[in-house]
């Protein structure tokens, strides 16, 4: 099998060598085939280059123009126009680890001309389908050179991206491994779950930069979407995030359109004949999945002897997906062999426990997610989102379904689908995002901080409890924690800033703190007391596990790491009274406490709280027990804790705006 496959590559580069060459040089007259760099040099999501596409953007009215075409009237007139910016920058080729270029677009809203001057969130759009090279986002007119005009026609990735941005949101839109100025990748990884995501993540790792190089300012708040093959990955990219990359994201919102999660219900309904377009993604899948996983010895054991030509169509990117879908016929059993056919439908074979292993639906989410689907789409069958959300719910996600009808299907129920991402994501970009309640006036009682864009607010607690006094801007930005780690009795404030963990220390005059102090430690953060000597110690959370470092009365200078075998989204409080932080570890939708002891590593539990939603502590009443605080959409409650613990009062609603 080794030779004939070395046989089958020798075969695509002698087919693609024209290719390779043209693209090369259309490359470097362009500017943006970077001449490759050592390879310790080159690092994934460095940002190679950019460029902005239009000089004046492209105006609300010609958006609003291509927005009620593309079945998106409802969202016109919309407020803003959109920059469009290519964005080249390294990340892995599609099946291998070497370093690679790759390009994607970002889409920026603009106000008068210039980028909006209060920060905005970063969403990531996925595209669906497509085999050709420059039918991508960062080509607006499906060619690498220009000029680009707003007079001329856009293509379809660019516009399926604009709804959010001209809403005000900065758009990534990747152009995928192996399509765009990827040059190197011999075929996108189509419907391959963890080689999708890759190229998704260094892109907005580059788009940070980018904003960064450009002065355009980013909240913290990160949402992720995508239709039809975009909606794969956008859950692969989503769960890749969560499970690899926790420390570095933090997830506001997540919204698949149309998306083949079920991917081993799709491919068996595509052999069956059972879908509209079916023999070609079915071919699409099967031309990315051979280098992949090597399944078979050559395509004469897929495709009947009059099509073994089609799989060589995809490498390269040089075929629109049209022309070769022209090229196939209508049915599995006049395109595949009888074999590979038995192979798909039989659950046991190794093609069909290839195609499961691709399945997006079968996790936890931490942040809420909502799946969209038309219910009369007969090329992503609805069950595909009907199977995630039962999974999900199952698994105790925060996450939500919609039909937007039983009367459109994955053409006209498109533009449905995107307005309604764009509804239920505008919720969460004007909500107040929870941070870990603390006392920061000294008054015995925590006080609530949210954080509103990239800024932080404080809403100091009151005698009445549920009217707390405020907010007040802090000044501060980044992902937030807080904990008194000097022992003033005044809650000091945490901000991590890239990978980094700095601290303000609050002072007498509470809006005016001493800092910013670095403090040597990465990975989502939490605070708390575990050990009891009144020093908020660090929790810092890296992939899955946590670990903690104890804070010593030289403040900056910390005892740890010492792991604490727990998992999950942290949060400290001191539930019981005991003068101990006890840990709270949120698992989907599920919060779990275990109480801290006097030997401080080995906390008693896991015992389940009953609660759900975005999780934070605090003693808002001033009884000495820390109650808890649930974010549900854009709403705030309270449990007040109790004497017996795993018995909290409530919910209350607390008054944010």
């Amino acid at each position: 099998m080794r030779l004939q496959w070395q046989v089958f590559f020798d075969y695509v580069r002698n087919h693609s060598r024209s290719f390779w060459l043209q693209g090369r040089g259309m490359l470097l007259a362009l500017g943006l085939l970077m001449v490759p760099r050592p390879a310790m040099a080159a690092e994934r999501g460095d940002l190679a280059g950019y460029s902005n596409l239009f000089e004046n953007g492209i105006s609300s009215s010609v958006i609003d123009t291509y927005l009620t075409v593309y079945g998106m009237g409802e969202l016109t007139p919309v407020p803003y126009n959109v920059a469009v910016y290519r964005v080249s920058y390294w990340t892995l080729d599609a099946i291998s680890q070497d370093v690679v270029l790759a390009s994607g677009a970002l889409q920026i809203p603009l106000a008068n001309g210039v980028p909006l001057s209060s920060p905005g969130p970063l969403l990531m759009y996925a595209h669906g389908t497509e085999s050709y090279r420059w039918n991508v986002p960062s080509c607006p007119h499906n060619s690498p050179t220009g000029p680009y005009s707003q007079d001329l026609p856009l293509n379809s990735k660019t516009v399926e991206a604009l709804p959010f941005s001209s809403a005000g949101y900065c758009v990534f839109a990747p152009d995928y491994a192996g399509l765009g100025f990827d040059t190197n990748s011999l075929i996108t990884p189509y419907l391959i779950a963890d080689r999708e995501p890759i190229a998704v993540i260094d892109g907005l790792r580059a788009s940070r930069d980018l904003a960064a190089q450009i002065n355009l300012p980013l909240s913290d708040q990160i949402f992720l979407t995508g239709y039809s093959q975009g909606g794969h990955v956008c859950l692969a990219t989503h769960r890749m995030i969560e499970q690899e990359y926790a420390d570095e994201f933090r997830i506001t919102a997540a919204a698949p359109g149309s998306a083949p999660a079920n991917l081993s219900g799709s491919m068996t309904e595509a052999f069956k004949d059972h879908l509209q377009g079916g023999t070609a993604f079915a071919a699409f899948a099967m031309a990315a999945y051979q280098p992949r996983y090597h399944l078979w010895n050559d395509f004469n054991e897929v495709f009947l002897p009059a099509y073994t030509n089609i799989p060589y169509l995809f490498y390269g990117a040089t075929v629109p997906l049209a022309t070769i879908a022209a090229q196939l016929p209508a049915t599995a059993q006049t395109l595949f062999t009888t074999a590979v056919i038995q192979q798909a439908t039989n659950p046991a074979s190794l093609f069909a426990m290839t195609i499961a292993s691709n399945n997006v639906y079968q996790w936890r989410p931490y942040c809420p997610i909502e799946l969209f689907y038309a219910g009369g789409d007969v090329t992503v069958p609805p069950s595909n989102s009907l199977v995630a959300y039962a999974a999900m719910q199952a698994l105790g996600a925060d996450v939500s379904i919609t039909n937007v009808g039983d009367t459109l299907n994955h053409g006209t129920g498109f533009g449905k689908i995107q307005a309604g991402i764009l509804r239920y994501f505008n919720q969460y970009r004007d909500a107040v995002a929870v941070v870990s309640p603390a006392d920061l006036d000294g008054d015995g009682r925590v006080d609530l901080i949210g954080v509103m864009g990239s800024s932080w607010y404080v809403w100091f607690s009151a005698s009445q409890y549920l009217v707390p006094c405020g907010p007040y801007d802090l000044g501060i930005s980044g992902l937030p924690a807080t904990g008194d780690i000097d022992g003033d009795g005044l809650a000091d404030l945490i901000s991590v800033v890239g990978s980094s963990w700095y601290v303000w220390f609050s002072t007498s005059q509470y809006l005016v703190r001493s800092g910013p102090y670095d403090l040597g430690i990465s990975g989502l953060p939490a605070t708390g007391d575990i050990d009891g000597d009144g020093l908020a110690d660090l929790i810092s959370v890296v992939g899955s596990s946590w670990y903690v470092w104890f804070s010593t009365s030289q403040y900056l200078v910390r005892s740890g790491p010492y792991d604490l075998g727990i998992s999950g989204t942290p949060v400290t409080g001191d539930i019981d009274g005991d003068g101990l932080a006890d840990l709270i570890s949120v698992v989907g939708a599920n919060w779990y406490v275990w109480f801290s002891t006097s030997q401080y590593l080995v906390p008693c539990g896991p015992y389940d709280l009953g609660i759900s939603g975005t999780p934070a502590t605090g003693d808002i009443d001033g009884d000495g027990l820390a109650d808890l605080i649930s974010v549900v959409g854009a709403n705030w409650y309270v449990w007040f804790s109790t004497s017996q613990y795993l018995v909290p009062c409530g919910p209350y609603t607390l008054k944010m705006p």
